[in-house]
């Protein structure tokens, strides 16, 4: 199984915003958390086609983006 691991904390308690876009703008996968201060997820890419994905990652007080390589 292919993986992609996020672990992250958060400055203070807030809801917590994950989405995971293709180069074509479509949202492949969408989450939603209310509530957290330490992020620490796993999200399988194995059902996702080899390629480049947008990672975004955004609460009350940060966005993080970043690229992310799917290769099969």
């Amino acid at each position: 199984m292919s993986s992609l691991f996020i672990k992250h904390t958060l400055a203070a308690n807030s809801p917590f915003f994950l989405s995971l876009l293709n180069l074509q703008g479509q949202e492949i996968i969408k989450m939603n958390f209310s509530n957290l201060r330490v992020i620490d997820l796993e999200l399988d890419m194995y059902p996702l086609s080899a390629g480049i994905y947008i990672l975004n990652l955004q609460s009350d007080s940060e966005t993080i983006t970043r690229k992310i390589s799917v290769i099969k």
